[in-house]
């Protein structure tokens, strides 16, 4: 017999369901906890734009600083993963002897041996 998984999934913020195509995984850290959304492209901009206004007056204490210039395409690192590629990256990762949590971020080092593997 045959057996078919389909997986669905919904918009955080308005519980709409979402083409995985559309999914767009918002993470923040709030107090050293860090949390990650499942956003349709609507409400990744109403997120990007409420968020907006605490970034305006906080201090950049991390990260990459943006470049004026002309747009460039997005590190490997840097692409936003769909839930089903990230459960593919977490099944190889411990597959391959890499720990790696359930939940949250998971390390550039770790996607990067998994897209060289699979390249």
């Amino acid at each position: 017999m045959a057996r078919r998984t389909i997986e669905q999934i919904t918009d955080d913020l308005d519980g709409s369901d979402l083409d995985p195509s559309d999914v767009i995984v918002e993470t923040f850290t709030v107090n050293g906890v860090e949390y990650s959304l499942d956003l349709g492209p609507k409400s990744a901009e109403k997120f990007d734009k409420d968020m907006q206004k605490w970034i305006d007056k906080a201090t950049k204490i991390g990260g990459r600083q943006r470049r004026a210039t002309a747009k460039q395409a997005p590190a490997a690192s840097e692409v936003r993963s769909d839930k089903s590629q990230l459960a593919a990256i977490r099944e190889w990762a411990r597959e391959n002897g890499y720990e790696v949590s359930d939940r949250g971020r998971i390390p550039n080092a770790i996607v990067e041996a998994f897209n060289a593997a699979h390249n």
